[in-house]
């Protein structure tokens, strides 16, 4: 399986997998992409996890890290600032707590 990305899309036939990067697919609004990478990560087509459960992403997680902010951020490698995580007026936030709210999440 190749496991590096080759551009906006990327597919693995032999796993089943499809990888979008989210600066390619998220409008405008959406400035977080901008400033930290990010991917969309599933099984394609999904009805098929129905018929094989190996295919769930879920279950193929072989590491997580956790990074220790207070040793992390150093001189020369600054943190993100919040307000340009998290920016007001952020239209992508509306939506999300839309969503959010219609769906009881």
């Amino acid at each position: 399986m190749n496991t590096f990305p080759e551009g906006s899309i990327t597919y693995s036939v032999e796993s089943e997998l499809l990888n979008i990067r989210l600066l390619s697919i998220c409008p405008p609004e959406a400035q977080r992409p901008y400033f930290q990478e990010g991917f969309l990560v599933g099984s394609f087509p999904a009805y098929r996890m129905q018929r094989r459960p190996n295919l769930d992403i879920g279950v193929r997680l072989i590491a997580k890290f956790e990074l220790n902010s207070l040793n992390f951020w150093e001189k020369n490698f600054h943190a993100i600032p919040v307000d340009a995580l998290f920016p007001e007026g952020d239209k992508l936030q509306d939506i999300c707590l839309e969503l959010k709210s219609e769906y009881g999440l």
